[in-house]
C-alpha cells in the first residue's frame, strides 16, 4: 500500500485519518535550537502555506512565541490544530500562552501515552514570575500531553467560559517558596464554564522550594456539568518541605462531577480537604490516602451525592 498526501501536511497509509473530521488548519511548532529537529522539520514544511497565507512552520526561539504565533494564525470554529515538536531543553515562556479562539486544540502527541500525565518530551516552562502558563476563554479547545512548569505560587492552566474545554494528559507541576491561595494547577473561573472534562493529569507541587499553602490542584469555581476524571493529585513537597493544597478538587457550581481520581498526601504534604463538593454534584469512585479522612469529601447533598468512594483509613490497611 502506497502512501497517500493529503492537505494540511498529512501523509497517511490507506484511508485519511483526519480528512473525514473535519479538521481545519494544522500547524506545526519546533524549537530552532534542536538542529536535528528541526532540519527535518524544515525540510517537510519550511516552504508551505496555506490558502489565507499562513504558513504550516512556526519557528520558536524556546520563549514560546512560535507556539503563540501558531495559536494567532488559528481561524474561530475552524477547528485547527496546533502540534508543538518535542525538545531536550525546555520551552521557556516569557508570556502567558493565550487561547481564544473556539474549536482550537493545542496538542504534543510525542507526550501522550501515560494513564497519568505526559512524558517530559514537550516541557512549558513559565519562565516569568507569577504568570500562569495557558490561558482559555475560547469555547470547545483542547490542551493535551504537555509537561508543564508552573512559575511560582501561580496557576499552571486556567481559562474562564470557556464552554467545552478539554484537558487530560497533562503533567502539571506547580511551584511554592511563599505559598498562594490563588494558585492552582488547574483552575477554571470566575464566570461560569460549561461541560469542561479535565481528565488523566498528574498534579503535583513539583518543585518545593520553601514551605507554604498552595490553592489547589484542581478548582472549577462556577461549573455546569462539567466533569473531572481519573486524574493522580499528589500535594508533592519532601520530607522537609511541608507542601499544604487548600484543596484536592474543589467543584462548584451546578451539576459537577468527581470521578475516578486519585489524591496522595506525600510526606509531610497535607490536603486540608480532599474534594470540595457544591451541592448538586455527583462523587463516585474517589480513593483518597489522607491523615484525616474526615476532610476527604466536603459538602454535597447528604446520602445522594457520593457512591463508592474510599479513604485510606477505612479499607486502607497495609498488607504486612
Amino acid at each position: 500500500m502506497g502512501l497517500t498526501n493529503f492537505q494540511n501536511g498529512i501523509t497517511s497509509f490507506g484511508v485519511p485519518v483526519f480528512g473525514n473530521l473535519g479538521v481545519g488548519n494544522v500547524y506545526f511548532v519546533g524549537k530552532n535550537t534542536d538542529t536535528v529537529t528541526w532540519r527535518e522539520l524544515s525540510k517537510r514544511y519550511a516552504a508551505s502555506r496555506y490558502s489565507d497565507g499562513s504558513h504550516v512552520l512556526y519557528s520558536d526561539d524556546g520563549d514560546g512565541l512560535g507556539i503563540q504565533a501558531a495559536l494567532d494564525a488559528c481561524v474561530d470554529s475552524r477547528n485547527d490544530y496546533v502540534v508543538v515538536t518535542p525538545s531536550s531543553t525546555d520551552y521557556d515562556l516569557t508570556a502567558v500562552l493565550t487561547m481564544s479562539k473556539r474549536d482550537v486544540h493545542l496538542i504534543a502527541p510525542a507526550g501522550m501515552g501515560m494513564k497519568y500525565g505526559a512524558v517530559n518530551a514537550v516541557r512549558l516552562h513559565q519562565n516569568t514570575a507569577a504568570t500562569g502558563l495557558i490561558y482559555i476563554t475560547g469555547q470547545a479547545c483542547e490542551v493535551a500531553g504537555f509537561f508543564l512548569k508552573c512559575a511560582t505560587d501561580s496557576k499552571g492552566i486556567y481559562g474562564t467560559a470557556c464552554h467545552g474545554v478539554q484537558i487530560h494528559h497533562n503533567m502539571v507541576g506547580m511551584s511554592c517558596t511563599a505559598g498562594s491561595a490563588t494558585a492552582f494547577g488547574i483552575y477554571l473561573g470566575p464566570a461560569e464554564t460549561v461541560h469542561a472534562d479535565i481528565a488523566n493529569n498528574f498534579v503535583t507541587c513539583y518543585e518545593p522550594i520553601a514551605t507554604g499553602a498552595l490553592g489547589g490542584a484542581i478548582q472549577i469555581d462556577n461549573g455546569t456539568r462539567c466533569i473531572v476524571r481519573e486524574n493522580l493529585i499528589t500535594t508533592g513537597g519532601t520530607g522537609v518541605v511541608a507542601i499544604t493544597m487548600t484543596v484536592g478538587i474543589g467543584l462548584g457550581g451546578a451539576l459537577t462531577y468527581a470521578f475516578d481520581n486519585r489524591f496522595s498526601e506525600y510526606t509531610v504534604g497535607v490536603f486540608t480537604l480532599g474534594i470540595n463538593q457544591n451541592v448538586s454534584g455527583f462523587l463516585a469512585g474517589n480513593e483518597f490516602g489522607m491523615t484525616t479522612a474526615a476532610n476527604a469529601i466536603n459538602g454535597g447533598t447528604a446520602n445522594e451525592y457520593a457512591v463508592r468512594n474510599y479513604e485510606s483509613t477505612n479499607g486502607g490497611t497495609l498488607a504486612v
